[in-house]
C-alpha cells in the first residue's frame, strides 16, 4: 500500500513538472504571445476620459490628454470620432426631412434644428482637431481621421439658400466660429501694433543711450536701431500667427533647414556680414570719413552689414564688400581734426639756401590756413642729382588739407620766381666726342 502511494505521489510531480515546464517553453519560445494579451488586456481595460464631458473646452481638452500614450490616444481619437459622426447622421436626417416636400409645415423647426445641429458639429469638430493635434504628436496616424473631419464640416445643403444663410449667419455670431475668427484676427492686429510700438519705443531708447555713450558710431547706433525695431517685429508676427491657429513649429523648423544650404550657397555673402559686424564694432570709419581702402579712396556714404558704399572726389560711387575692406589695410584720413601737409620743394646748387628758408617760413607765417601749433617745419632735406631739396611741413586743420596743398605750391612758385630763385628739373648732356 505505502509503496502504490509513493508511485502515485511521484507520477503526479512529474505530470505537475512537465506541464510547467511546458508552459515556460512556450514563454520562452512566443514571447509576443505573452506582451500581446498584456496589450489586448490593457487595450480593453482602459476607459476613455476626454469624452465624459462633450463640451470641455479644448484648451481642457489639450491639457486632459497631454498625459496619454499614443495607443490610449488613438482610443480617444476613435470616441470623438464616433461623437462627431452621430451628430453628422442627426444633422442629415434633419437635411432630409427639410429636402421632403410633404414636410414643408415643419420647415421652421427643422432649419432651427439644423442651425443647431451645425452649432454643435463644428464644436465637436474643433475638439477633434484639437484631439488630433496631441496625437499626431505622439506619433499616431490621424490621416483618415482628418480626411473624415474635412468631408463633414461642410455647410449643410438641405432646406436650400434660406437654410444656408441662416447657418452662414449663425456662423458669423457663433463662439466657435466668426466670433473664433474675429478673435483671432484682432488679436494677431493687435499683436502686431503692440510689437511696433515696443520695436519703436525700445529702438529709440537704444539709440538715446548709445547717444549719451558718446563713443558710439554712428553706424553701430544705426545697426542697433533698425534690428531691435525689427526683432519686436519677428516676435509680435510669430505670436500673432499662434493666434490664428498656425502651427508654427513645422514652419521654424524647415526655416532651420533650409538655413544651412542658404548658408553655404551665401558663404561669401555671410564673410561679408561678419565684417560688417566687425567694422561696426571696432569703428575703423564712420559716415562722412574720407578712407582708402581695398585700393579706393573716398567718402563714406553710409554702411550696410554686407558692402561700404564711397563716393570718391570725382563723384564717383563705389560699392566695395566688407570683406574686402576687413581684411585689406584701412586708412581713415579723417579719423584726426588735424593734418600735416608734406611738401618737397628743390632749388639749384648755386642759389642762397638761407634765402631760400627764408622765404619758405614766410609763406608758411602768413597763410591763414596754417596752425601755428604744432609748428611747422623747414629743412633742407636731400642733395639731390639735380638740386637741393627742402622739406616744408605745415600742420592743417584736415578739411583745409587740399586748400594749404595748392596755394602754398604756387606762392613758392612765384616768391622763387620774384626772388630769381631757380627750380631745376631733371637734365642730361650729351658730350659728343670726335
Amino acid at each position: 500500500m505505502l509503496l502504490e502511494k509513493i508511485a502515485k505521489l511521484r507520477n503526479q510531480l512529474l505530470r505537475s513538472f512537465f506541464m510547467f515546464a511546458l508552459i515556460g517553453c512556450t514563454f520562452l519560445t512566443f514571447p509576443g504571445l505573452a506582451q500581446d494579451k498584456v496589450e489586448k488586456d490593457s487595450a480593453a481595460s482602459y476607459r476613455v476620459v476626454s469624452i465624459v464631458n462633450p463640451d470641455i473646452p479644448p484648451s481642457s481638452l489639450k491639457v486632459l490628454l497631454r498625459p496619454l500614450s499614443a495607443e490610449e490616444l488613438a482610443l480617444e481619437l476613435a470616441a470623438w470620432l464616433d461623437l462627431l459622426q452621430a451628430k453628422s447622421s442627426q444633422l442629415s436626417l434633419v437635411e432630409l426631412a427639410l429636402a421632403n416636400p410633404e414636410k414643408q409645415n415643419e420647415l421652421a423647426s427643422n432649419n432651427k434644428k439644423v442651425v443647431q445641429l451645425d452649432e454643435e458639429k463644428s464644436a465637436l469638430i474643433e475638439r477633434v482637431r484639437q484631439v488630433m493635434s496631441v496625437a499626431n504628436a505622439k506619433g499616431v496616424d490621424t490621416t483618415s481621421a482628418d480626411l473624415y473631419v474635412r468631408s463633414v464640416g461642410g455647410i449643410p445643403s438641405g432646406g436650400g439658400a434660406a437654410t444656408i444663410f441662416v447657418v452662414t449667419k449663425n456662423w458669423f455670431v457663433s463662439p466657435q466660429g466668426g466670433l473664433k475668427l474675429a478673435k483671432s484676427i484682432g488679436l494677431f492686429l493687435l499683436c502686431l501694433i503692440v510689437a511696433s510700438l515696443i520695436g519703436r519705443v525700445g529702438s529709440s531708447a537704444v539709440g538715446k543711450a548709445l547717444d549719451r555713450a558718446g563713443k558710439t558710431s554712428d553706424l553701430l547706433r544705426s545697426f542697433f536701431v533698425n534690428i531691435i525695431r525689427r526683432l519686436a517685429l519677428v516676435v509680435g508676427i510669430v505670436i500673432g500667427l499662434s493666434y490664428l491657429g498656425v502651427n508654427i513649429g513645422p514652419m521654424i523648423a524647415a526655416i532651420g533647414g533650409a538655413g544651412f544650404v542658404v548658408g553655404f550657397a551665401l558663404k561669401d555673402s555671410l564673410g561679408n556680414f561678419a565684417a560688417g559686424l566687425m567694422i561696426l564694432f571696432y569703428r575703423p570709419f564712420d559716415v562722412d570719413h574720407f578712407i582708402k581702402a581695398a585700393g579706393v579712396s573716398g567718402t563714406v556714404e553710409s554702411l550696410s552689414l554686407v558692402a561700404t558704399i564711397l563716393k570718391t572726389p570725382d563723384n564717383q560711387r563705389v560699392i566695395i564688400p566688407n570683406g574686402k575692406i576687413w581684411n585689406d589695410v584701412i586708412t581713415n584720413v579723417s579719423a584726426k581734426g588735424t593734418r600735416r601737409v608734406d611738401l618737397v620743394f628743390g632749388v639749384g646748387y648755386d642759389d642762397d639756401l638761407n634765402q631760400t628758408q627764408s622765404i619758405l617760413e614766410d609763406i608758411l607765417k602768413k597763410h591763414e590756413l596754417i596752425l601755428e601749433d604744432p609748428e611747422s617745419v623747414v629743412k633742407v632735406n636731400e642733395l639731390a642729382d639735380s638740386s637741393i631739396n627742402f622739406i616744408v611741413r605745415p600742420w592743417v586743420k584736415t578739411s583745409d588739407y587740399w586748400a594749404v596743398y595748392w596755394d602754398i605750391t604756387r606762392q613758392v612758385k612765384e616768391a622763387f620766381d620774384e626772388a630769381d630763385i631757380s627750380i631745376p628739373y631733371p637734365q642730361q648732356d650729351v658730350h659728343v666726342i670726335k
